[in-house]
């Protein structure tokens, strides 16, 4: 679909927004930066997207910006660092798993490729950031395997370091910074096997 909702945390109330000036997709990526949220890649009826929308909560407005290079994607993760937004994974084209790394510039709507992502090439992770660090973990590779290993990225030195799996092979969690650390929420372990633990990383 292209419909979009606004939640207010004041009123716990939904109130609908400029519906997304594109066709409807799934499994997209999403982050914000600089006051505006930013949705990238996902799929339409046609197959994998690169594209790049914008939208303006002052204005009410969607912009089409810069596409992601490279190969058409879905299911990637995202995570903001120092007022850059980076796009980590995903599944492109043909159903092939990849490890790529950009960082979006929203100042100059610039992608730059960054360090690879060690370990399997992966869709379906979940990351969060912590103290100027982002935590990738989890996934699923090209065949649906579920994962468990985690790692940090280090947005200064541009590299990864890995961090303590999961307890257990998750893909498709939600994740949630909260103090020195984050949670993991869910997900499943196979196509037909879900989830409802909660793991908390320190």
């Amino acid at each position: 679909t292209t419909d979009w909702y606004r939640y207010s945390t004041w009123s716990r109330t939904w109130v609908p927004v400029t519906p997304m000036p594109t066709t409807g997709r799934q499994y997209c990526t999403a982050f914000s930066v600089g006051g505006r949220g930013y949705v990238q890649g996902g799929i339409d009826a046609n197959g994998a997207l690169n594209q790049l929308w914008t939208y303006d909560p002052a204005t009410l407005l969607w912009m089409q910006k810069a596409s992601l290079p490279g190969n058409t994607r879905s299911a990637s993760a995202s995570f903001t660092l120092d007022g850059l937004s980076y796009v980590c994974g995903g599944l492109l084209q043909g159903g092939t798993a990849t490890d790529q790394l950009w960082a979006y510039d929203p100042v100059t709507n610039v992608w730059v490729a960054r360090s690879p992502m060690p370990g399997a090439a992966r869709h379906r992770a979940v990351a969060f950031t912590v103290n100027d660090k982002a935590y990738v973990v989890g996934g699923a590779d090209a065949q649906f395997n579920a994962l468990s290993d985690g790692w940090c990225y280090d947005p200064a030195t541009n590299a990864w370091t890995a961090i303590s799996p999961l307890p257990s092979a998750r893909f498709s969690s939600d994740a949630v910074e909260v103090i020195d650390g984050g949670v993991v929420i869910g997900g499943a372990s196979d196509l037909s096997t879900v989830h409802d633990e909660v793991w908390v990383y320190r």
